[in-house]
């Protein structure tokens, strides 16, 4: 078997202990079948889910099912929404993401729509870009009337690794993935190009690893709540996000914005940028909002008196994803409330 997978679903998954999941009974079962989702290899994305079906989690092609509002067969708004884990609902079940809470507000504010959960552990927005560009491209799928991309996190935390090339390209602001040496050590091994074989290191396989030693996500977990550590441990395993991580993030971050607006221009849908936020005041990362400037919408101090519901330094419990989806909704509903003027007896 070729696919990657999130290591030995036997294995416990400390954020299971944290305040966060306090009483949930399914939290140790979550984290298991978390741990048995797998992926394969994509052409310039890197990554793919293979399809899934469980009790919390259920995949099929790049979406995780959301909750629909009934009457399936009546015309609504299709939002797409693309991010990375935060978004996709690391530390939620299926109908409790954030693309979930955001439809049952809308759908309890009398303008239902359908939510379609692109979101992709460990990716950044360049990602997110691409995969947009490929989801447009795709036939039979229903265009969206609106696309969210929610983000932050790792666009920063990936500008702090490594790129091929030493000290010549130290400094220089790219986009950037997870898991750059093993994809390098892959497509400079010889041969054709990316394998899945033995002999040649499968792209993605490093992903997970390099995700967990290099993300801002989980780089405090040990400090997150006293849970290995105390909280001052976690504060100063953030501050070393450096500030030329920061710039470098900022300035990618803004180029793959202009690149999703003309997309979303030419499929004819608004579309909305959210920074979203972070368990610990991470000085370089609070000001990067203010930096990649507008129309991306600065959330990161949603959550400050609710640092409780974070599992780690990004991911929430299921409530913190409904106050993250209030947030969310505020700014997508003017959208919404357009489409159903535009649309009227639909």
């Amino acid at each position: 078997d070729d696919a990657i997978g999130r290591g030995d679903p036997t294995a416990h998954d400390p954020r299971a202990d944290t305040p966060a999941m306090a009483g949930v009974a399914w939290a140790d079962a979550y984290f298991a079948e978390f741990r048995r989702i797998r992926y394969d290899y994509w052409p310039f994305l890197l990554n793919r889910p293979r399809p899934f079906r469980g009790r919390y989690f259920n995949l099929e092609g790049w979406e995780r099912r959301s909750w629909q509002a009934p009457g399936s067969d009546i015309r609504r708004p299709v939002v797409w929404f693309l991010g990375g884990s935060a978004l996709w609902g690391e530390g939620q079940r299926d109908l409790h993401t954030i693309p979930s809470e955001v439809a049952r507000l809308a759908a309890a504010d009398g303008l239902p729509i359908r939510a379609r959960n692109y979101g992709q552990s460990g990716w950044v927005l360049h990602q997110e870009v691409t995969l947009l560009s490929e989801l447009l491209a795709q036939p039979g799928l229903s265009g969206p009337d609106l696309i969210s991309f929610y983000d932050g996190a790792n666009d920063v935390s990936v500008q702090a690794q490594a790129l091929p090339g030493g000290t010549a390209t130290a400094h220089v602001a790219v986009p950037s993935h997870f898991g750059i040496a093993n994809a390098v050590a892959a497509t400079s091994g010889g041969g054709a190009g990316p394998s899945t074989t033995t002999t040649t290191p499968n792209p993605v396989s490093s992903l997970l690893d390099a995700y967990r030693r290099n993300s801002l996500i989980l780089r405090g977990l040990q400090g997150v709540h006293g849970l290995l550590g105390s909280a001052p441990a976690a504060a100063q395993a953030v501050d070393e996000i450096d500030q030329e991580a920061v710039d470098k993030a900022v300035k990618v971050y803004r180029a793959d914005r202009a690149d999703a607006q003309v997309l979303a221009a030419q499929a004819g849908a608004p579309v909305r940028f959210f920074w979203q936020p972070e368990g610990f005041d991470v000085p370089g990362y609070r000001q990067a909002p203010a930096r990649v400037g507008s129309p991306t919408v600065d959330l990161t101090g949603v959550l400050d008196d609710h640092r409780d519901l974070f599992l780690d330094l990004v991911h929430t419990n299921e409530r913190g994803a409904e106050l993250m989806a209030r947030a969310v909704y505020a700014r997508l509903r003017p959208d919404l409330v357009r489409w159903y003027q535009e649309h009227p007896g639909r």
